[in-house]
């Protein structure tokens, strides 16, 4: 299930894109361009299922359709908790098993982020037990935020994978970092994308046809730059530190109940042990007493009661 982070980061991004369209749809003109953007529809995380049963399906974090597409022309992909090797991978999926319908792929890599939040998490762990066993704090990390230094004071990027023949084309851009480790945003990069890039290579030979078109559309660009995608990021952990704090503190009350859960189980197995050799040493006693009577008797020494 994806994070606080994750889904608030692609929800901006993806409104972004949405008023893109929407301000172009609403051109009085009967324009190709105004059409396409009419036509473009937002379809969320649906599925998408190529033809070929090897491919399987995948499901984006968010994607836009032209109506009549057997495809989402665009798709965006966050890794977030999942690992930036993947990114590439589903990029190639979307491209390849749909041989360039899906026609561009933006990944956004807030991974390494995530690593180094969850290993300050892990050392806080470790430095609080540490505490309670008063052993060495030389090393303590402090209080546990989110984010954590470390994970504040790391980079996040993003690749633009498009397609070309049904591959990975040399518009492609890769690991454009938008976040630089000192928190602030790289004013030498932006993301850039055309209104074709939602489009595949058929459709838009299809709508030149039906225009009568010999020269090529002038599509219209969309720019994002990196500080908006540093906004739209620092506002996603705003939103979910709430989240997270509480979290924190349910993960740490869920522990305790398990080491009370496991101290009265112990305490009861105790207290069946101490009962059950209490009664072997009842037993034990009774034996000894009886035994010793039985000696006693049969060493004559045992006068029975005169009777009265």
């Amino acid at each position: 299930m994806p994070s606080g982070v994750h889904s608030a980061f692609v929800s901006d991004v993806e409104y972004k894109i949405r008023n893109f369209l929407e301000e172009h749809a609403s051109l009085t003109n009967e324009s190709i361009i105004a059409k396409i953007a009419r036509d473009m529809k937002a379809m969320g995380d649906g599925e998408i299922s190529p033809p070929e049963p090897k491919y399987g399906g995948k499901g984006p974090d968010a994607s836009f359709q032209l109506r009549g597409c057997d495809y989402p022309g665009l798709i965006i992909e966050v890794a977030w908790s999942q690992d930036k090797s993947e990114l590439e991978e589903k990029a190639k999926y979307y491209l390849e098993s749909t041989e360039g319908e899906v026609r561009t792929v933006i990944c956004f890599n807030l991974h390494n982020i995530f690593n180094e939040q969850k290993a300050a998490e892990k050392q806080w762990a470790r430095d609080k037990e540490r505490r309670k066993n008063k052993s060495d704090l030389s090393s303590f990390s402090g209080p546990l935020t989110f984010l954590a230094p470390a994970a504040a004071a790391t980079c996040a990027s993003f690749s633009v994978w498009r397609a070309e023949e049904g591959t990975i084309g040399k518009d492609s851009v890769h690991d454009q970092i938008f976040r630089c480790a000192n928190q602030q945003h790289n004013s030498d990069v932006s993301l850039v994308l055309s209104l074709k890039d939602f489009l595949c290579e058929a459709v838009v030979r299809k709508l030149c046809t039906e225009e009568g078109r010999l020269e090529t559309i002038d599509y219209p660009q969309l720019e994002i730059p990196s500080k908006m995608l540093c906004d739209w990021f620092e506002g996603a952990v705003q939103t979910y530190r709430p989240q997270w704090e509480r979290n924190l503190k349910r993960a740490a009350h869920r522990k305790q109940e398990k080491k009370d859960a496991k101290a009265a189980k112990l305490g009861k197995e105790a207290a069946e042990l101490k009962k059950e050799e209490a009664g072997k040493s009842a037993g034990r006693r009774r034996h000894q007493i009886l035994d010793a009577m039985r000696r006693v008797l049969r060493s004559g020494s045992y006068k029975q009661p005169e009777e009265i």
